[in-house]
């Protein structure tokens, strides 16, 4: 069925959560599966977590159009990079097919796909929908709130500075430190002043290779880059 003159196509941001299939939300499958070409964001070994998240849900006529990009890689390099994806979405879309580009957790949070969406801005439709975030997904394991009532959620990323970590957390406030990687030195220092305080290392949350691990038992010096601190005062310690 032809696509009426006056719906211009549509590029979505499908968020498909932590990387569980299953905590996809239906919308998402939903506007996925109805959208003919199908686009994420792998790294230079060809491995996806959003696409992996979805490809239970991606069905065979669909096309696929992976895209690949180093984390590591000098903003320079990314910039040229996302420049070259940006122009192959808008070729997709010119031909007049909606795409749905994968992103891993949700789009609202630390996503790249906003880098692809500021060199298509203003040129087609762009609609993001929601997914359930690595954040949510680990405090859920944990059992914690977030927060409540007059209570602060703070995220953060690095570098750190401890004596920021210290004025946040002295004052009850819950802190999410995102892919600490090689900036540990600081939180320990912080935990170590502070008898009340518990830091949890959430990586690879809702996959098998999840782990869960208290600061103080974890030994490493570095973090994996996906990981994650959640850093909250301890129950019944005000």
């Amino acid at each position: 069925m032809a696509r009426p003159q006056t719906i211009k196509p549509t590029l979505y941001a499908i968020s498909v959560g932590p990387g569980e299939p299953k905590l996809m939300t239906m919308q998402a499958i939903e506007r996925l599966q109805q959208t003919p070409v199908v686009a994420w964001l792998q790294n230079p070994q060809g491995h996806s977590r959003a696409y992996a998240a979805a490809q239970p849900y991606i069905q065979s006529h669909q096309q696929q159009r992976p895209y690949t990009l180093s984390m590591q890689a000098s903003p320079q390099s990314k910039s040229t990079t996302y420049d070259a994806i940006a122009t192959s979405l808008k070729q997709e879309l010119d031909n007049g097919k909606d795409v749905a580009f994968l992103v891993l957790g949700d789009v609202t949070l630390y996503a790249s796909f906003h880098a692809l969406a500021l060199r298509l801005q203003g040129a087609y439709p762009i609609v993001m929908l929601p997914g359930i975030s690595a954040i949510s997904a680990g405090a859920t394991y944990l059992g914690l709130s977030l927060a409540q009532q007059t209570d602060n959620l703070h995220i953060l990323t690095p570098p750190i500075e401890q004596e920021q970590l210290t004025t946040l957390t002295s004052q009850g406030n819950t802190v999410v430190v995102m892919k600490p990687c090689g900036h540990l030195s600081a939180i320990r220092a912080c935990i170590e002043h502070d008898p009340a305080l518990d830091a949890v290392l959430i990586d690879n949350i809702t996959l098998p290779t999840q782990r869960v691990v208290p600061l103080d038992s974890y030994k490493e010096d570095t973090a994996p880059y996906f990981s994650m601190l959640l850093l909250h005062r301890k129950k019944g310690v005000s």
